[in-house]
């Protein structure tokens, strides 16, 4: 150990080499999600506010707890759709506070052209 100068330069070598091969093992990973996700605060909601949508699924905000099948009923000024979806994670945020995270079941062409109009609604601002 010359004057702890030489070690930490090696030590820190070390734990920057670590770190850049995990890093690069979870790149593959970042990107997991098959759809993409809308901003969908103007998007109406049976079950709560709905934070974001993708075409295969949402995350809401609920003053409940809910699990398994449920029947969401989204809307705009225009256009009404129900689609039958899964909670498949749910996280207390606050007192009777939920966010959910949902995922579309048994989605119809029919509906899921509904869900790509109400994207592009959503994409248009």
């Amino acid at each position: 150990m010359r004057n702890g100068v030489g070690v930490g330069r090696n030590a820190l070598r070390r734990m920057t080499n670590t770190v850049r091969a995990g890093a690069a093992k979870l790149r593959p990973l970042t990107d997991r999600r098959r759809f993409g996700r809308f901003n969908a605060r103007r998007l109406g909601c049976n079950l709560g506010r709905v934070m974001d949508l993708s075409g295969g699924g949402m995350r809401i905000r609920s003053p409940r707890r809910l699990n398994g099948l449920v029947d969401v009923q989204l809307w705009t000024a225009k256009q009404r759709v129900t689609v039958q979806a899964k909670i498949v994670w749910a996280r207390r945020i606050g007192f009777r506070r939920y966010e959910l995270g949902l995922e579309f079941r048994d989605v119809t062409p029919e509906t899921r052209q509904d869900l790509s109009t109400f994207a592009a609604y959503l994409a248009a601002g």
